[in-house]
């Protein structure tokens, strides 16, 4: 398989790393990091500077754009959760519950599932600003979050190594992978479409796993240094991995076949950690953020 790779234009504003980046429509897009600063860019639009239109005033690690709402929800380093209403210029709602970072949040349905540094998942009513309920998984940093609607279950990674799989209805743990990545888990993809479960780590290694059985498929030293974000892209033709090690990579998802790497040499791509991806599937665009403070969007085409 040959993907065409194509830079279309690096955006510029932000003045710390860029840690998250998040969509609700095919339009807009909005980024965030270690300023605090909440950037939305009009896709349609780009020659225009990004819009700041809020700052909570520390470390921002995750990002949420609220469907069918006006609302954008930050995960933030102190472990605060930060509402955001777009349409009114109120400083964000902080709502402080978890004891350290907050590394993702995640819209299930009409409510935000957020994974906390304290190991704990916090449930959220967005709307009513309300804790709905909470629970304790790990004793370490949960990572990342992922609903899989197929089977009504959260996919959780986490800094213990492990992968978790809670089913939603009960919020009961239902089964995990013990000893996933060594000694973090960072991220997950999963395509019930392949019936695999992807994940990458601080280990640099990109596994692959049976979506219901979780038995292991495959595991292949993918980067030099830690995976932070997988992603899929294409209608899932191909998975994307973004690493510590400043680059980009493509990967068949069935044989796991390198397909392309994107970096600074050759494509004029990021100089440092590559920390935040983000896919959108009506544009065939691949937006990419790190620590050089740039954001990056990428033209994917075969």
């Amino acid at each position: 398989m040959e993907i065409a790779v194509n830079k279309k234009t690096e955006l510029l504003g932000h003045t710390s790393a860029i840690y998250a980046l998040a969509a609700n429509d095919s339009d807009v897009f909005y980024s965030t990091g270690g300023g605090g600063l909440v950037v939305r860019w009009d896709l349609l639009n780009l020659e225009q500077p990004g819009v700041a239109i809020a700052n909570v005033e520390e470390q921002v690690f995750s990002l949420l754009a609220v469907k069918g709402t006006e609302l954008i929800v930050c995960g933030a380093f102190s472990g605060s959760i930060y509402f955001v209403d777009t349409t009114q210029a109120n400083a964000p709602r902080r709502m402080a519950f978890h004891d350290k970072g907050v590394f993702d949040v995640l819209q299930v349905g009409d409510v935000v599932v957020a994974a906390g540094g304290d190991g704990k998942l916090s449930v959220w009513d967005p709307v009513a600003l309300e804790l709905i309920t909470s629970f304790a998984l790990s004793h370490e940093s949960l990572r990342a979050i992922e609903y899989d609607e197929h089977n009504d279950q959260l996919i959780v990674s986490a800094s213990d190594g492990r992968i978790y799989r809670i089913d939603w209805t009960t919020k009961k743990l239902k089964d995990q992978i013990d000893r996933a990545h060594l000694p973090s888990v960072f991220t997950t993809l999963h395509l019930p479409s392949k019936g695999k479960l992807y994940s990458g780590g601080r280990d640099a290694k990109l596994k692959v796993w049976d979506l219901q059985s979780l038995a292991p498929i495959t595991s292949l030293d993918a980067h030099w240094y830690t995976i932070n974000q997988i992603s899929a892209a294409l209608g899932e033709q191909i998975v994307v991995s973004a690493s510590r090690d400043k680059s980009i990579r493509l990967w068949d998802p069935e044989s796991l076949e390198l397909i392309a790497t994107i970096d600074k040499a050759r494509h004029g791509g990021h100089i440092n950690s590559v920390n935040a991806i983000l896919w959108l599937e009506d544009l065939s665009l691949l937006i990419s953020g790190g620590d050089d403070q740039r954001i990056i969007i990428w033209e994917l085409s075969r």
